[in-house]
Protein backbone atom coordinates (compact mmCIF):
# COMPACT_ATOMS: atom_id res chain seq x y z
CA UNK A 1 0.00 0.00 0.00
CA UNK A 2 1.55 3.22 -1.39
CA UNK A 3 -0.46 5.30 0.51
CA UNK A 4 0.31 3.58 3.59
CA UNK A 5 4.01 4.87 3.26
CA UNK A 6 3.32 8.28 1.45
CA UNK A 7 1.24 9.02 5.06
CA UNK A 8 3.63 7.39 7.49
CA UNK A 9 6.68 9.29 5.45
CA UNK A 10 4.30 12.95 5.70
CA UNK A 11 4.10 12.03 9.42
CA UNK A 12 7.84 11.31 9.85
CA UNK A 13 8.83 14.68 7.93
CA UNK A 14 6.62 16.51 10.07
CA UNK A 15 8.62 15.13 12.55
CA UNK A 16 11.83 16.45 11.09
CA UNK A 17 13.16 13.02 11.12
CA UNK A 18 13.63 13.03 7.40
CA UNK A 19 15.68 10.31 6.64
CA UNK A 20 12.43 8.14 7.62
CA UNK A 21 10.51 10.36 5.38
CA UNK A 22 12.82 10.30 2.25
CA UNK A 23 12.84 5.81 3.33
CA UNK A 24 9.08 6.04 3.56
CA UNK A 25 8.84 8.29 0.28
CA UNK A 26 10.98 6.18 -1.86
CA UNK A 27 8.92 2.76 -1.14
CA UNK A 28 5.50 4.54 -2.19
CA UNK A 29 7.78 5.60 -5.26
CA UNK A 30 8.91 2.32 -6.14
CA UNK A 31 5.58 0.43 -5.67
CA UNK A 32 3.64 3.63 -7.64
CA UNK A 33 6.28 5.41 -9.55
CA UNK A 34 3.26 7.93 -11.00
CA UNK A 35 2.69 9.00 -7.29
CA UNK A 36 3.89 13.01 -7.98
CA UNK A 37 2.59 13.62 -4.50
CA UNK A 38 5.49 11.05 -3.16
CA UNK A 39 8.12 12.70 -5.06
CA UNK A 40 7.05 15.88 -3.88
CA UNK A 41 7.03 15.32 -0.60
CA UNK A 42 10.46 13.59 -0.67
CA UNK A 43 11.70 16.70 -2.28
CA UNK A 44 10.38 18.64 0.54
CA UNK A 45 12.09 15.89 2.79
CA UNK A 46 15.49 16.54 0.95
CA UNK A 47 14.98 20.55 0.92
CA UNK A 48 14.83 20.43 4.58
CA UNK A 49 17.83 18.46 5.12
CA UNK A 50 19.79 21.00 2.70
CA UNK A 51 19.81 18.51 -0.22
CA UNK A 52 18.74 20.66 -2.53
CA UNK A 53 19.74 18.89 -6.26
CA UNK A 54 17.67 16.11 -4.87
CA UNK A 55 14.83 18.22 -3.90
CA UNK A 56 15.08 19.50 -7.83
CA UNK A 57 15.18 16.19 -8.73
CA UNK A 58 11.75 14.68 -7.42
CA UNK A 59 10.38 18.44 -8.11
CA UNK A 60 11.25 17.90 -11.64
CA UNK A 61 9.63 14.38 -11.49
CA UNK A 62 6.64 15.93 -9.59
CA UNK A 63 6.10 17.78 -12.20
CA UNK A 64 6.67 15.42 -15.25
CA UNK A 65 3.68 13.53 -13.43
CA UNK A 66 1.26 17.08 -12.85
CA UNK A 67 2.45 19.91 -14.50
CA UNK A 68 -0.18 22.48 -13.16
CA UNK A 69 1.75 21.47 -9.63
CA UNK A 70 2.11 25.49 -8.40
CA UNK A 71 3.70 24.54 -5.03
CA UNK A 72 5.91 22.72 -6.84
CA UNK A 73 6.92 24.94 -9.13
CA UNK A 74 7.43 27.31 -6.07
CA UNK A 75 9.16 24.72 -4.29
CA UNK A 76 12.04 23.94 -7.06
CA UNK A 77 12.75 27.98 -7.61
CA UNK A 78 13.17 27.97 -3.74
CA UNK A 79 15.81 24.82 -4.23
CA UNK A 80 17.61 26.41 -7.12
CA UNK A 81 17.63 29.74 -5.40
CA UNK A 82 19.55 27.90 -2.55
CA UNK A 83 22.23 26.70 -5.04
CA UNK A 84 21.95 30.43 -6.73
CA UNK A 85 20.48 29.05 -9.55
CA UNK A 86 18.46 32.29 -9.67
CA UNK A 87 17.62 32.47 -13.62
CA UNK A 88 16.27 29.07 -13.22
CA UNK A 89 14.30 30.17 -9.93
CA UNK A 90 13.28 33.16 -11.58
CA UNK A 91 11.47 30.63 -14.39
CA UNK A 92 10.01 28.21 -11.86
CA UNK A 93 8.35 31.01 -9.75
CA UNK A 94 7.10 32.94 -13.08
CA UNK A 95 5.61 29.47 -14.02
CA UNK A 96 3.88 29.39 -10.30
CA UNK A 97 2.21 32.29 -10.56
CA UNK A 98 1.05 31.69 -14.47
CA UNK A 99 -0.57 28.80 -12.67
CA UNK A 100 -1.95 30.48 -8.97
CA UNK A 101 -1.46 34.35 -9.87
CA UNK A 102 -2.60 34.77 -6.60
CA UNK A 103 0.44 33.10 -4.76
CA UNK A 104 2.09 36.07 -2.82
CA UNK A 105 5.22 34.02 -2.19
CA UNK A 106 6.17 32.90 -5.49
CA UNK A 107 6.42 36.96 -6.07
CA UNK A 108 8.52 37.64 -3.25
CA UNK A 109 11.12 34.90 -4.25
CA UNK A 110 10.62 35.81 -7.88
CA UNK A 111 11.84 39.52 -6.32
CA UNK A 112 14.46 38.48 -4.16
CA UNK A 113 16.22 36.16 -6.99
CA UNK A 114 15.30 40.00 -9.26
CA UNK A 115 17.49 41.51 -6.87
CA UNK A 116 20.19 39.39 -6.57
CA UNK A 117 20.61 39.85 -10.25
CA UNK A 118 20.30 44.05 -9.68
CA UNK A 119 16.99 44.08 -11.95
CA UNK A 120 15.63 46.61 -9.13
CA UNK A 121 12.60 47.57 -11.46
CA UNK A 122 11.27 43.80 -11.94
CA UNK A 123 11.98 42.73 -7.99
CA UNK A 124 10.22 46.41 -6.55
CA UNK A 125 7.14 45.59 -8.87
CA UNK A 126 6.90 41.86 -7.66
CA UNK A 127 7.31 43.06 -3.76
CA UNK A 128 4.51 45.41 -4.76
CA UNK A 129 2.61 42.76 -6.13
CA UNK A 130 3.19 40.34 -3.28
CA UNK A 131 2.67 43.02 -0.78
CA UNK A 132 -0.90 43.53 -2.12
CA UNK A 133 -1.92 39.47 -1.78
CA UNK A 134 -0.86 40.20 1.95
CA UNK A 135 2.21 38.86 1.97
CA UNK A 136 5.08 40.92 4.94
CA UNK A 137 7.98 41.73 2.96
CA UNK A 138 11.10 41.75 4.68
CA UNK A 139 11.94 45.54 5.48
CA UNK A 140 15.48 45.20 5.09
CA UNK A 141 14.88 43.84 1.00
CA UNK A 142 12.60 46.93 0.86
CA UNK A 143 15.08 49.46 1.93
CA UNK A 144 17.98 47.93 -0.33
CA UNK A 145 15.45 47.93 -3.34
CA UNK A 146 14.40 51.42 -2.77
CA UNK A 147 18.11 52.80 -2.31
CA UNK A 148 19.19 50.68 -5.79
CA UNK A 149 15.95 52.37 -7.95
CA UNK A 150 17.32 55.38 -6.25
CA UNK A 151 20.34 55.19 -8.02
CA UNK A 152 19.06 53.96 -10.87
CA UNK A 153 17.20 56.57 -11.76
Amino acid sequence: YERAYYVRGFVYRNEGAYDLAISDFTKAIEINPSYAEAYFQRGFAYGDKGQYMQAISDYTKALEINPRDAIAYFNRGFAYGRKDQNDLAILDYTKAIEINPSCAEAYYGRAVKYAKKHESDKAWADVQKAQSLGYQADPELLKILRQDLLRER
